[in-house]
């Protein structure tokens, strides 16, 4: 989980309506995984999961039907608002996941999927971090005067 973009595909010899694919994620910490279409804009995903909570994430509105767009990359397709995309955040825990089209773009029986998981740090991991640094810093200005 390096927070690597990986692609998904599906093509007309599967039903494309169906889980195309799964996987597992654990973490022992917070986590993220986003999902976003592939090239051809007007396909849509749902990904759901079971494990320590469960649940299903819907990828949102898209742009023209069968419209090409970003393609090179997770990250250019994630930035593209013309593709469907959806995110969700995790606790830290065991997963598995299950993706599945919604939607198909038009008489285009292939399409696919980038997703992404990646460790998001805690907030009061960092909050403590901080407070720590700060005191360090107090407590070696007390000593000098001292």
């Amino acid at each position: 989980m390096d927070g690597t973009w990986q692609v998904f595909f599906w093509n007309e010899s599967g039903p494309a309506l169906s889980p195309f694919d799964s996987f597992g994620v654990s973490s022992l910490n917070p986590f993220r995984i986003r999902v976003t279409d592939v090239c051809l804009i007007g396909d849509q995903f749902l990904l759901s999961w079971t494990g320590t909570t469960t649940g299903s994430l819907a990828t949102g509105a898209f742009g023209t039907d069968g419209d090409l767009a970003s393609c090179e990359s997770g990250d250019a397709a994630w930035n593209d608002e013309r593709l469907s995309k959806g995110q969700a955040l995790f606790a830290p825990g065991s997963y598995s996941f299950s993706l599945s089209t919604t939607r198909t773009t038009p008489d285009n029986p292939e399409g696919g999927a980038f997703i992404q998981a990646a460790e998001v740090p805690e907030p009061s991991s960092g909050a403590l971090l901080g407070a720590g640094l700060i005191s360090m810093v107090v407590a070696a200005r007390r000593r000098r005067r001292a």
